[in-house]
């Protein structure tokens, strides 16, 4: 027995079109707006080809970016603490639910992404900021995918969308970050305790992060050669099973520290 299709219907208080399957309703976007039909289409062809889930038909951009926060909360965790991937992916959402929020997921796809950091530009963030932004709203759709939120080929389709390129758009371009002068560093030498002094030594030394000579233990280097190896319990890159070696030469020891002799 053939399925009875489901009519196209106003949601008065709300003012959206709307689709009831099941004994749910899926809205559509505004009444009457050709996104509103072209999402009742695809709902209808999934729905008589016996391909649609009712459960998440219905989801909203915003539903699925408060889910995916949720989720990045306990996933982005770095010693049992929130790493500021978080609050990077909040920001980079921020502008797609204030333009999309409302419309459903699966009405998204590269132009409504395009639009999106067009937004970014026009907020003047930085073109290298907009393209990772671009990339965490992508990671989204890919979650929702792999959780079923989301239908594969929205996922697929916004991965086609390219990052801005230098020079090629109206994006703000960023300076390279560079070194801070020594004359700068001499200079602070005064308003530090020898502690502090002897840990910027050391960084200059070998290049540490500032992270990294903040945790650093006599146990955990290994001082069997001149040249001394310092293994970090824990670094930026050890989530990816990256190991981080750092090599403390001569000028790094603290009885080369004592003679006061600086890394040039």
């Amino acid at each position: 027995m053939p399925r009875k299709q489901p009519k196209y219907m106003l949601h008065k208080p709300s003012g959206q079109a709307r689709v009831r399957i099941g004994g749910r309703d899926i809205y559509l976007g505004e009444y009457d707006s050709p996104e509103s039909h072209e999402q009742y289409d695809l709902v209808l062809v999934k729905f008589l080809t016996g391909r649609l889930n009712v459960d998440t038909a219905g989801v909203s951009i915003s539903r699925l970016s408060i889910a995916f926060v949720a989720f990045a909360k306990g996933y982005y965790l770095k010693d049992g603490k929130q790493t500021a991937e978080v609050s990077c992916i909040q920001m980079a959402l921020k502008p797609l639910v204030r333009i999309f929020g409302k419309e459903k997921i699966n009405s998204f796809g590269p132009l409504k992404l395009k639009a999106v950091r067009e937004e970014m530009i026009r907020l003047n963030w930085a073109r290298k900021t907009i393209n990772k932004s671009v990339e965490r709203i992508t990671r989204m759709l890919r979650w929702g995918t792999e959780n079923e939120y989301v239908d594969p080929t929205i996922y697929q389709a916004c991965r086609a969308v390219t990052g801005l390129r230098r020079g090629r758009c109206e994006a703000r371009e960023t300076e390279a970050v560079q070194p801070v002068p020594k004359s700068d560093i001499d200079a602070v030498e005064l308003f530090v305790s020898r502690q502090i002094w002897g840990m910027i030594q050391l960084q200059l030394c070998t290049g540490m992060r500032p992270g990294e000579v903040c945790i650093l233990k006599a146990g955990d280097i290994d001082r069997s050669s001149d040249v001394w190896t310092f293994k970090p319990p824990t670094h930026k890159t050890a989530h990816h099973g990256r190991q981080r070696f750092i090599f403390i030469g001569p000028k790094g020891h603290p009885c080369e520290g004592a003679k006061k002799q600086k890394c040039q």
